[in-house]
């Protein structure tokens, strides 16, 4: 028999998450620049439905996998998010875009 866990999986030592997007680590940004960086690239998605995640470490852009609308295919869904990190961040390829699932350990 299979369990499975539906929802976010947490305690008080891990963090997760899993997105369509990309990561912007030190290699985007001067690290002196980082939080003018992550300002910027808040303000240019504000308007649409792409969030952003930042750590100490970098940030990641994307969208949430949940927030598929019910009229969305999944084609549709993966090129609009491209689409919309390639205008936003014009440095990044279509190959920089794709499934980014990240966990941390805080102990």
């Amino acid at each position: 028999m299979s369990k499975y866990r539906n929802g976010f999986v947490s305690n008080s030592s891990t963090s997760s998450f899993c997105i369509y997007g990309c990561y912007l680590g030190d290699s985007d940004s001067n690290p002196n620049n980082w939080d003018a960086l992550i300002d910027e690239i808040s303000d240019k998605i504000k308007n649409t439905d792409l969030e952003i995640h930042h750590t100490e470490y970098g940030a990641f852009v994307g969208r949430e996998f949940t927030t598929i609308k019910d009229n969305e295919t999944g084609g549709e869904f993966k090129k609009g998010v491209t689409d919309k990190i390639l205008e936003i961040l014009p440095d990044k390829k279509k190959e920089d875009v794709g499934t980014v699932e990240q966990a941390w350990y805080n102990g």
